[in-house]
């Protein structure tokens, strides 16, 4: 970075005005990506919703260890059919804006949810036949079936909204606020690509929130953030720390690295709706070429777990202990030129019997180093297998738009080959398999490689009903083995957590397993 260029950053947070009436700075925690104005409705990845979560509470909570908690409800239970839900409310939370919250308030939001299509709450809110209210503050939620999953999701995930603001929004994407929630943090600022700011609710049920305000300047570039943080102009930031900085930011005086193992993972994604990604033998081929251990010693220096080809964590209780990865670029060479692939001109490049070239670009998302630096890796060991792959780095909304695009799984796509990310969210129950990868776009809502496999969709419609933990199980494992051999995407590495905090401005961090440190544990009274 040019020395003008990181002077105007540091100005540019510097500028930040301090918090009406107080003596303190705000917290500054820099984030690498504009999430819009913390709409439930627009987030577009884990941390917005982190950080809306600030603002919007649910009716659970998951623990530093993604235990659900009671947060807006002070008792959740079901009947032994596991259809009949019951919710009895905190009586003593007020919205932002100072009026109680309800019943009312939580039986509209699952019918808001309903009724506007989101990748996530509309599939989570589905199961729900109707919602009774008992009393100004319990309710009985009735399913149609039993739904395995229903206390992680919706009622641990699913923000609450205030009846009397949203019922007047009838195109929830377009709503940019004033938010009002009944989480620990009021959103007092936000300015597009530039900067967040929270004020702690004081009135918040759970104690009185820290730090008394927070500002999030909007970082998108990893160098930008690294040497404001180093010039002291940061507390702490949302990225992972580069491992390759490991070493410098150790030595950093006042500064402390946290790290622990991460559930979000990286993943090269494939387009099946697109030759040759739509044939099993080529993807497996791709998956057989990469050293997964390999590249995760050289492009996160050993600060990661290579990838698993079921995509569950290792972590997890409900991991598949006899799927391993296999590296074996000769069985890979035989499964290409299996399926018609030689290279007829002696360009280096294989093509099909009636002369289409194997020749793809693999996107990544331009603030992101080590994306870049495997989707170049990934591209030079495929080159040794005959096929062209070019990293093609664009920005991340750009990104985003052609894999997923509307956030709208059953929309078409519009790449090849890219390296994306999963969240943590997605390995804390197994129902997220389903979500990710079942052939029907109105239940895989996050299928973004539009893999289909109907004994998969079978599978993961029953592990869904299924309330024994341990024929769930089974079923879960059978989903993997199936994914193993149909390799939908190939993850690549789940990268540890690293970050660096200035304890001495805070030191109230909790890291909940496998998510990091940035989420509303990390600010509540205890």
């Amino acid at each position: 970075m040019r020395a003008g260029v990181f002077i105007s950053l540091v100005l540019s947070l510097l500028l930040f005005p301090l918090p009406l009436g107080s003596q303190t700075s705000p917290l500054r925690i820099a984030v690498h990506t504009d999430e819009g104005p913390l709409n439930p409705f627009t987030f577009r990845t884990a941390l917005g919703y982190n950080l809306l979560t600030l603002v919007f509470d649910t009716l659970l909570w998951p623990d530093a260890d993604n235990v659900p908690r009671p947060s807006l409800a002070e008792h959740v239970e079901s009947d032994r059919s596991g259809t009949r839900w019951t919710v009895r409310l905190r009586r003593n939370v007020r919205w932002h804006d100072g009026r109680p919250l309800t019943a009312e308030d939580v039986k509209f939001t699952f019918e808001y949810a309903a009724r506007h299509r989101h990748p996530n709450w509309t599939v989570q809110v589905e199961p729900v036949q109707r919602i009774e209210l008992t009393g100004p503050y319990t309710l009985r939620i009735l399913l149609r079936e039993p739904v395995a999953s229903f206390r992680n999701a919706p009622l641990a995930s699913l923000p609450i909204l205030p009846r009397h603001v949203w019922e007047e929004v009838l195109e929830p994407t377009r709503f940019t606020g004033p938010m009002v929630g009944s989480g620990p943090y009021r959103l007092l600022e936000y300015v597009s690509g530039r900067f967040y700011r929270l004020r702690a609710n004081e009135a918040y049920f759970g104690g009185q929130p820290r730090p008394e305000e927070i500002v999030l300047p909007i970082l998108p570039s990893a160098d930008a953030t690294f040497l404001a943080f180093e010039a002291g102009e940061l507390d702490a930031f949302s990225r992972n720390l580069a491992p390759e900085l490991v070493p410098r930011f150790y030595r950093l005086p006042g500064v402390r690295l946290l790290r622990g193992p991460g559930f979000a993972s990286i993943v090269l994604q494939f387009n099946h709706e697109r030759f040759p990604w739509n044939e099993r033998a080529f993807r497996r081929a791709v998956a057989l070429s990469l050293n997964l251990k390999y590249l995760t010693d050289l492009l996160l220096l050993g600060f990661g777990v290579p990838g698993n080809p079921a995509f569950v964590h290792p972590a997890t209780p409900w991991w598949n202990p006899r799927i391993r990865a296999r590296y074996d670029p000769e069985e890979a060479r035989r499964l290409v030129e299996g399926l018609g692939l030689v290279d007829r001109d002696g360009d280096g490049v294989r093509e099909t019997p009636d002369g289409r070239r194997m020749a793809f670009s693999i996107l990544a998302q331009s603030n992101d180093p080590v994306r870049i630096r495997a989707a170049e890796l990934i591209g030079v060991i495929l080159r040794r297998q005959g096929i062209h792959a070019e990293t093609q780095v664009l920005d991340f909304a750009t990104v985003q738009a052609r894999i997923f695009p509307d956030q709208d799984a059953c929309r078409p796509r519009a790449y090849e080959m890219a390296i994306w990310g999963r969240s943590a969210i997605t390995q804390l129950d197994p129902d997220w398999l389903r979500r990710l990868f079942h052939g029907d776009c109105r239940i895989g809502v996050n299928n973004q490689a539009a893999y289909r496999n109907p004994e998969f969709d079978r599978l993961a419609d029953r592990q869904a009903l299924t309330t024994d933990e341990r024929k769930r199980l089974r079923l879960v494992r059978r989903m993997q083995e199936i994914l193993a051999e149909d390799v939908p995407i190939v993850t690549l590495f789940y990268p540890d957590l690293l970050f660096a905090v200035r304890p001495q401005r805070y030191a109230g961090w909790v890291f909940q397993k496998g998510q990091g440190i940035l989420h509303k544990l990390s600010f509540l009274a205890r």
